[in-house]
């Protein structure tokens, strides 16, 4: 379970820096005049993708929880001694893939507005 929502993520994110570079390429080739159009564009696709990765998350802790309820019946009723419960974090919650994910689709998005307000302005 873990392994899949680490593989949806990582594909997720991955298309997420496609689309930025591509909003990039629009910057660079495309007139000013498109510039609040691409600016959009990047806004609207940090905030879905921002969606994506806090549903995804949220679908994987549910996920968790039904399984530390799950999981004790099951090995009582397979008399398996010495069960312990499921590790409820991966290490440094300081720096996580949440926070990095999450920092990166937010920069986008902010910078995306930046650079359309700018490069409007400098017109």
């Amino acid at each position: 379970m873990a392994n899949f929502a680490s593989e949806v993520r990582m594909r997720n994110f991955n298309f997420f820096v496609v689309i930025t570079g591509a909003l990039i390429t629009g910057f660079a080739q495309l007139p000013a005049v498109w510039s609040p159009v691409v600016g959009f564009a990047g806004v609207l696709t940090s905030v879905l993708f921002l969606g994506l990765d806090i549903r995804g998350r949220g679908l994987v802790k549910r996920s968790i929880d039904q399984l530390e309820l799950l999981e004790p019946i099951v090995w009582e009723r397979a008399a398996v001694q010495g069960w312990s419960h499921i590790p409820r974090h991966g290490g440094c919650q300081l720096i996580s893939h949440n926070w990095i994910y999450r920092t990166f689709f937010i920069v986008v998005g902010l910078a995306s507005i930046v650079a359309s307000a700018l490069r409007v302005a400098l017109r």
